[in-house]
């Protein structure tokens, strides 16, 4: 899957840095205090979070000011079996409602890869 943006074709795992005004052109309303400069991007993830109403949009982008703040966290390493995966359930009050946020650790960067619905 690819996708055709910036007078380029996008591969959906092409890591992708944003700044407040570029996300825009991808659809997407980050909250001012968003750590641009820590994290990265994949197509997929954007196209998630494009995707997600004001308010499941608000709690991700939450949980992901999280993981850029520890991206060390242990309830990031528990959810997988293999320790270099790192998975991040959201902390909803809903019991059996959450989204999962894929990332690794790059270059001091914290790479999203997805953010995976929970059914």
């Amino acid at each position: 899957m690819s996708w055709f943006k910036l007078n380029k074709t996008i591969n959906a795992h092409s890591v992708i840095p944003l700044d407040a005004l570029s996300c825009r052109d991808f659809g997407v309303k980050l909250p001012v205090n968003f750590p641009f400069s820590k994290a990265k991007f994949t197509c997929q993830a954007l196209a998630m979070l494009s995707q997600l109403n004001d308010y499941d949009l608000k709690m991700v982008c939450a949980d992901i000011i999280k993981i850029c703040a520890n991206p060390n966290a242990n309830n990031s390493i528990k959810h997988s079996r293999n320790p270099l995966r790192r998975l991040w359930r959201t902390k909803y009050p809903f019991r059996n409602y959450h989204f999962l946020i894929e990332y690794s650790l790059e270059n001091n960067f914290v790479n999203l890869k997805d953010v995976l619905f929970d059914k």
